[in-house]
């Protein structure tokens, strides 16, 4: 940590994966989650291996994923949870690349 890192974009993309994550309403962008908190992908590893396709394209690495899931499970399991999941995705250094 130091504070170049910090004053460059880091919070800003952080504060946008929170919005585009958090998006539900007519009046707006809507970003459903419906069908990652059913059947077929009704798990946390389900959860995952969307985020994983839909967002990274399949090249999530390993360390994310293992972090994503530990953070998914160690709560409520619940479109708040997935939706919070997503923005810890969005928010990863990993994720700008892609």
């Amino acid at each position: 940590d130091n504070v170049p890192w910090w004053s460059g974009l880091v919070t800003l993309r952080w504060n946008f994966a929170t919005y585009v994550s958090t998006l539900n309403t007519a009046a707006s962008a809507q970003l459903n989650v419906t069908s990652l908190y059913r059947t077929p992908v009704d798990t946390a590893d389900g959860v995952i291996a969307q985020i994983n396709t839909r967002l990274f394209g399949g090249e999530m690495p390993a360390s994310l994923k293992l972090s994503l899931t530990t953070y998914l499970k160690a709560g409520t399991y619940a479109e708040a949870r997935i939706r919070e999941t997503i923005a810890l995705a969005m928010s990863s250094h990993q994720f700008q690349w892609y």
